[in-house]
């Protein structure tokens, strides 16, 4: 039986249903620091909305996963997007991988800028997710984009471009953009 999609423009649209299904779940999520800037905004959510109430706990230990939790930990090293793909990987093969029903990792805005090969890192984003959904097909990867950033403004910015000089972010975040997009393209409507 097909499955219904319905698009929800909003938190308050999400029906208690889910919010409850949710809860229920055993996640895992791989990040670095604007991981912790995502959590955050999701216990801020938690305080507005009384249906949202997920167990928010800091592990990748095997035996927090016996109970349903949104667990997260930080993997690998910022700047080296690899090693987020080898830790990810690495905590799903000792145990998560059979236990978790949602499983994510997220690549850093300092992961892609504009000297990286995107091409290449997206590959191995993609090699990385392949290897999770074959040996774990029970478990359900959700993909993330990289964050962008603000770019330079105000007179640092002004006195670059009068001496012809790149205004920095526009060169990273045209890198993350480029990612983001391979992204989307790959997954978008099928997982």
């Amino acid at each position: 039986m097909e499955e219904k999609k319905k698009v929800l423009t909003s938190l308050k649209d999400v029906p208690e249903v889910i919010w409850k299904k949710l809860a229920q779940k055993r996640v895992y999520f791989g990040h670095q620091s604007v991981g912790n800037n995502i959590l955050s905004g999701i216990q801020d959510l938690m305080k507005e909305d009384s249906r949202i109430k997920l167990n928010i706990v800091e592990t990748h230990d095997l035996e927090a996963f016996k109970t349903p939790l949104f667990a997260h930990s930080i993997i690998g090293k910022n700047m080296i997007p690899e090693s987020k793909c080898n830790a990810f990987v690495d905590y799903m093969e000792k145990g998560l991988g059979g236990k978790v029903d949602i499983a994510l990792f997220k690549f850093c805005f300092v992961d892609v800028t504009g000297a990286t090969d995107v091409n290449n890192l997206f590959n191995e984003y993609k090699k990385t997710v392949s290897r999770i959904k074959e040996k774990y097909p029970g478990t359900t990867l959700v993909h993330v984009t990289v964050p962008l950033m603000t770019v330079q403004t105000r007179i640092k910015a002004r006195i670059k471009q009068i001496i012809g000089r790149p205004i920095g972010g526009y060169d990273d975040n045209a890198a993350r953009g480029e990612y983001n997009d391979s992204l989307r393209r790959e997954y978008e409507g099928k997982e």
